[in-house]
């Protein structure tokens, strides 16, 4: 939230910075796809580092770095250097997708939307909370706002090194080494993963149309958010003041919509159809904007993409992470929002440009974008129900290649569940192993050239994949071992007592009755 706010405080004074500074509006739209353009490297470096080294290092870093960064754009004497400086805190500012990773690695498939819409909300707060206290501040020049934006975003760093646990404190453990095997060979590979990853997306329908919807979702709204404060300051005479109030009624709008309407609606409709409607509610806003010129369509333009953004953002994140390979949630999630930000990239720079021949030209390629997302979302509409009729059918490679990797013997789904019933960690472990050796498996079919560093990366991840899997089978066989011993004391403990009792009976017997007696010694009844 905080992080969220510090970036929204700037966002209100860009077309009067570049005004002051003899910027035009493509300079006002350079300056926002620069700041995406960084948020791509910025999610991809910092998702693949979180798997690696840490979730909580990364955000830290980040935080204090946005902290910096923030600080230094109100110290920028030019506009070339207020465009580096913004860069910068873009690079830094990837870290949604740390915190959605974070978010899904505590949660289970069926409270990931929720708690998806919940840190959209949060984000909502920061969108209201941000541009408000520009409005006030404002007044008091440029370095006053940017310096109270990096105040909240150090505040937000403190906060998270206080909150967040401590990455790695736990002692290490045989089992949680092989445990964790998984993870630390998806962090070795990432440069090869980050070549073939486009490959990978379009071998798998549903990411690939999820990756489709956020660039297409984001392209139109960086138009939006690149050209409406020029549209609105030239049209409506809209002042910075007026427009932090209209960024706080939409932000206001995201955290209901987030907090207490997506949930319950997803769960009614699914979330296809929940994009479904977060697209065609865009649609429309976008193609009255390019119609119509009203005076309360400035506020009722910035309410409808706030929900309608509502809608598509936590299914299309909660779409990626169920689709993500355990281990490798920073990875997919970070593909998700590298997608989100070339989007946010390409269209401010766009309606930038667009906006110099007419200022309804924007919106109208803004809406073309919105109606190609319809067909993609049919997809993966059409995927939903197929599912839900004939039910999850594996991959026959999937299938194939766990088996390959467990089953030496021949024996790989018996001993698999019986490994899992013995040891819930054990089988932890070596799902691990399985995501990982199906995602070098589905990348392996792909016709490309790998260079040797790719090459050595690749035999590494082999080579732990091939000691973690034989430390767990004789951990596996240790364990058999000491079961069998175990009941073989278990019976010949019972065989002892059973005789002991035996021969302590015959011995009582002997003692309490003579050996001479008979039943005729017994007395008889009279007749």
């Amino acid at each position: 939230m905080l992080d969220k706010m510090g970036a929204m405080m700037i966002l209100p004074l860009l077309p009067y910075i570049a005004t002051q500074m003899s910027g035009s509006a493509f300079a006002v739209g350079l300056m926002q796809s620069l700041y995406s353009l960084m948020q791509v490297f910025g999610t991809m470096v910092l998702g693949a580092l979180s798997d690696g080294l840490g979730k909580r290092r990364i955000l830290l870093v980040s935080l204090f770095s946005s902290s910096v960064f923030l600080l230094a754009c109100g110290l920028a004497a030019s506009l070339s250097q207020l465009l580096f400086f913004r860069a910068c805190h873009g690079f830094f500012s990837g870290t949604v997708c740390i915190c959605q990773a974070i978010v899904a690695d505590v949660t289970g498939p069926e409270e990931r939307v929720g708690k998806m819409a919940l840190i959209m909300a949060a984000y909502g707060v920061g969108v209201v909370l941000g541009p408000g206290i520009a409005g006030f501040v404002a007044p008091f020049g440029m370095l006053a706002v940017c310096a109270t934006a990096s105040v909240c975003t150090l505040i937000n760093f403190f906060l998270a090194a206080r909150q967040l646990p401590q990455d790695g404190m736990k002692e290490p453990t045989p089992l949680k080494e092989a445990e964790e095997d998984g993870g630390q060979a998806a962090a070795q590979t990432t440069v090869v993963v980050w070549k073939r990853l486009l490959h990978v997306l379009l071998a798998d329908p549903v990411l690939g149309a999820v990756c489709c919807i956020s660039l297409l979702q984001e392209f139109a709204m960086g138009i939006y958010m690149g050209v409406s404060p020029l549209l609105f300051k030239d049209v409506y005479s809209i002042t910075a003041s007026q427009l932090g109030i209209i960024f706080c009624v939409a932000g206001t709008s995201m955290i209901v919509f987030q907090g207490f309407v997506v949930s319950r609606f997803v769960r009614i409709v699914g979330k296809p159809a929940s994009i479904l409607c977060g697209c065609t509610l865009r649609l429309l806003l976008y193609s009255c904007l390019a119609a119509f010129s009203q005076p309360l369509l400035p506020v009722l333009s910035a309410v409808c993409v706030v929900a309608g953004g509502a809608l598509i953002d936590p299914c299309a994140a909660s779409l990626t992470s169920d689709r993500a390979p355990k281990g490798l949630s920073g990875v997919f999630m970070g593909a998700y929002q590298s997608a989100a930000s070339v989007g946010a990239f390409l269209g401010p720079v766009t309606g930038g440009l667009l906006y110099g021949f007419s200022q309804a030209f924007p919106y109208e390629v803004a809406s073309v974008a919105c109606l190609a997302c319809l067909p993609v979302v049919q997809l993966l509409w059409m995927r939903a129900r197929s599912k839900d009729r004939h039910g999850p059918s594996p991959s026959p490679q999937t299938a194939a290649t766990s088996d390959a990797l467990l089953d030496k013997d021949g024996q790989a789904d018996e001993d698999f569940v019986n490994l899992q019933e013995a040891s819930p960690s054990l089988s932890r472990a070596m799902t691990r192993l399985r995501s990982v050796a199906d995602l070098r498996a589905d990348m392996f079919q792909l016709p490309l050239p790998t260079s040797q560093r790719a090459d050595r990366s690749l035999r590494h991840m082999d080579r732990i994949v091939e000691d973690s899997s034989e430390q767990l089978q004789l951990k596996d066989r240790s364990r058999t071992e000491a079961f069998s011993q175990q009941r073989s004391r278990r019976a010949l403990s019972s065989g002892l007592e059973k005789e002991i009792l035996r021969r302590y009976s015959m011995d009582a017997l002997d003692r309490l009755i003579p050996s001479n007696w008979s039943t005729e010694d017994l007395p008889r009844e009279e007749s």
